[in-house]
């Protein structure tokens, strides 16, 4: 009888694990109702922040940068010309003391003399065509942008030593060689030579240009 019972028991257990697993005895499930919650006001549209830099600041900035390209890569090729120039024009006076003769070493011209054509030829000439061409860049370069002609200051050829008067008490013998040299390589490539001379009115062009273009 006791095992009768058991197994009466066992098989009405499984049976409600049974039912229950297939929903038959599932309650209900209560949801709770949503609170009604106020409905937020409408966003209020939003403001353009205004641009951080405006077209025409663009513009001036645009354009100053093409000044200040401008003026840097003029100031390295005056340079650059200058040094070239004053290496050819050293090889060619090499050259001419090479061919004076001893009679003529004895009763020497003077230095200035005898090198003003060739130094106003190789040396002279070439930086103040090489400036003249730059200046002619920026004013093609800036017109044909603008739609006209832009006025642009001239480069002044103005020489601090255009008869070379630093090297006339020499005379153009082998022994001033280096003394000559050394003197017109200075004028041309020092502080206050002819390649700075056409470098600093370069930048006062740029500075002119800029200021202009500011107002």
């Amino acid at each position: 009888m006791t095992g009768s019972n058991d197994n009466n028991s066992f098989w009405s257990t499984s049976l409600t694990l049974s039912q229950f697993e297939f929903g038959q005895w599932d309650e209900p499930i209560l949801v709770p109702d949503t609170p009604n919650l106020p409905i937020p006001p409408s966003a209020d549209p939003i403001i353009p922040l205004p641009p951080l830099l405006d077209v025409t600041q663009l513009v001036h900035l645009r354009y100053r940068r093409e000044i200040l390209d401008w003026r840097d890569a003029s100031i390295a090729k005056l340079s650059s010309v200058g040094r070239d120039s004053f290496k050819v024009f050293s090889d060619k006076v090499n050259d001419m003391l090479d061919e004076v003769s001893i009679w003529r070493s004895v009763f020497s011209e003077s230095a200035n003399e005898v090198l003003l054509k060739t130094f106003n030829l190789l040396v002279r000439a070439e930086v103040r065509n090489h400036a003249v061409q730059i200046r002619t860049l920026l004013v093609n370069q800036l017109s044909s942008k603008q739609n006209e002609k832009i006025s642009i200051p001239e480069l002044i050829d103005n020489w601090p030593d255009k008869t070379l008067s630093c090297i006339q008490e020499y005379g153009f013998t082998s022994r001033n060689h280096d003394e000559i040299l050394s003197l017109l390589r200075i004028l041309v490539l020092g502080d206050q030579g002819v390649v700075k001379m056409f470098q600093y009115q370069i930048i006062k062009i740029a500075e002119e240009l800029i200021g202009k273009s500011s107002q």
